[in-house]
């Protein structure tokens, strides 16, 4: 649950739930009227000090995390009302450490995939809504493209030879909407310079960004 406070204009807590008072360790009546130097080290209500001097100050929420032992917390604070043309820090803390921890696999994960991929001797290419949204290096290099001028720019349409165009559209379609998991088949592509090569491709379908899309290697035979 989150752990939710009130300090009065001088920044004392005037209101605190059971899991902030749970947090603190202490009952409610030993934090209820204190500032956050008679309840914490010197360091650290330093810096809570200056986030609520920073929300009285401002019309808009501050938000900023920290990490406590193994734990990694989120604090929302904003101005608030108390009456008396008075004016405090409301504000609530939230345990994110899954979210933290997740988003720093997710991270490492992607360092990993992209370290594989650019030594790859064989291209590795991502497609969402037409258009290529990774690509390797060895990918851009069989099409006599540098990786900036594919990712986000160019799409099948751009590097297909015209008579294939059809099969690899329908082939798109088919992965995308689930109908087929994965696929294996050659065709034609053009390059930047007009020249005509055979690839063998393998791809098969995954998401991206919460979005269906298509993953694949590409050959040049």
């Amino acid at each position: 649950m989150d752990m939710i406070f009130l300090k009065d204009e001088l920044l004392r807590n005037i209101m605190v739930n059971k899991s902030l008072a749970e947090f603190f360790g202490k009952p409610e009546s030993e934090i209820l009227g204190k500032n956050d130097f008679e309840l914490m080290p010197c360091i650290d209500a330093e810096n809570y000090r200056r986030t609520d001097l920073k929300t009285l100050k401002g019309s808009s929420p501050v938000v900023f995390e920290e990490i406590v032992g193994n734990r990694v917390y989120e604090t929302h604070k904003f101005p608030i009302s108390i009456g008396k043309n008075k004016i405090g820090v409301g504000g609530y803390i939230r345990d994110v450490t899954a979210r933290a921890q997740a988003y720093d696999a997710l991270r490492e994960s992607e360092g990993k995939f992209r370290d594989l991929t650019e030594k790859s001797i064989v291209g590795i290419y991502l497609i969402q809504d037409g258009l290529f949204r990774y690509v390797n290096a060895e990918f851009a290099h069989i099409f006599g493209y540098n990786v900036d001028e594919m990712i986000d720019g160019l799409g099948v349409k751009d590097v297909t030879f015209s008579d294939d165009l059809p099969l690899v559209e329908d082939n798109l379609r088919k992965r995308i909407t689930g109908e087929v998991k994965s696929l294996r088949y050659t065709l034609r592509i053009l390059t930047k310079r007009g020249e005509t090569r055979y690839v063998e491709v393998y791809s098969s379908r995954t998401i991206y960004q919460g979005k269906p899309a298509v993953i694949g290697t590409i050959l040049d035979i």
